[in-house]
């Protein structure tokens, strides 16, 4: 009962259609660093916060209900539940799904020049490394032979590692989840026992990854976002301030991360998360390949059981 309160006053937000997923670093043109000062924009968001932000919390609050209880009575209905059992039978592709998506991810990469993520641009032995990682993954999973994913998903924790040690450039948390793959990968392999529920770390690195992100982009470096805004005219499809867009972007990327991170919540918010995804995805016409690993995750929690525990 206490699970289902706190899900009515935290969860379906997601009325609100922001375009608050795209990495703001793929779409905006960095050189733009020059044209709008951080500190006007920090100013013009903490003015927009002091004037708008009882406002701000009570639509949130209001939207929230409404969305959760509409849900509620969705997840109610037959049809939902005879939905939700077929989607449960496709779960054991989970390790497929994810083993896939980061093999897409890692080659196209790879294909770019770049290493583990689009802001590391190196040498060509870490490029082959990476060539490396991805078919030793996939290899491994084809042939199931745990060993092979499991050496993959070792060179890929390193791969990470190496890429903030190069790159000198902490924006790469904001691909956790990629990281969280080669872990949860590790953990499937079964060479290493352990009773961590291996959904629990997608869901912790997706959602550090989508909060990292709303408070780097959104709140620390708030004039790239407002680029992002007025570059993409994202006031044709919601009426706002480029101040007030930075704002609700920032707090509705972080509750979304938050909630995927509680067992709880996780699915509940799973297949909106999804559709707001793609949403962004079709307004900033990015390649997709940059953010497959989002939604391979997404999708694997919408086929999952939710464990409701850590262990």
């Amino acid at each position: 009962m206490k699970w289902k309160i706190v899900n009515l006053l935290l969860l379906p937000f997601l009325l609100f259609p922001f375009s608050s997923f795209s990495h703001v670093g793929y779409v905006v043109n960095t050189s733009a660093n020059d044209i709008l000062l951080k500190n006007l924009w920090l100013e013009k968001i903490w003015n927009a916060f002091s004037s708008n932000g009882i406002f701000l919390i009570i639509i949130i609050f209001v939207s929230i209900t409404i969305g959760y209880l509409l849900a509620l009575y969705i997840s109610k209905t037959k049809t939902y539940q005879k939905i939700s059992d077929k989607l449960h039978a496709f779960s054991k592709y989970n390790t497929y799904i994810v083993s896939v998506a980061v093999l897409i991810y890692l080659i196209n990469l790879a294909i770019s020049k770049e290493f583990i993520s689009p802001f590391v641009h190196t040498i060509e032995i870490l490029i082959t490394l990476q060539y490396i990682i991805a078919i030793l993954i996939i290899l491994g999973f084809i042939l199931k032979k745990n060993y092979i994913t499991f050496a993959g998903s070792i060179l890929g924790i390193i791969g990470y590692v190496a890429s903030i040690i190069i790159s000198k450039n902490i924006y790469i948390f904001g691909n956790a989840e990629v990281l969280s793959i080669f872990v949860y990968l590790l953990l499937a392999c079964d060479v290493i026992k352990t009773k961590i529920i291996k959904e629990h770390v997608l869901a912790f690195g997706i959602g550090f990854s989508l909060m990292f992100l709303a408070f780097y982009e959104k709140i620390f470096k708030p004039h790239l976002s407002a680029l992002v805004v007025e570059q993409y005219n994202l006031q044709n499809y919601i009426p706002m301030t480029t101040e007030l867009w930075i704002l609700t972007s920032a707090i509705i990327e972080t509750l979304i991360g938050l909630l995927l991170i509680i067992p709880h919540t996780r699915k509940a918010i799973s297949i909106p998360t999804l559709l707001v995804l793609s949403m962004s995805l079709l307004i900033f016409k990015e390649n997709v390949f940059s953010h497959i690993t989002l939604f391979a995750i997404i999708i694997l929690f919408i086929l999952t059981k939710t464990q409701k525990t850590i262990f």
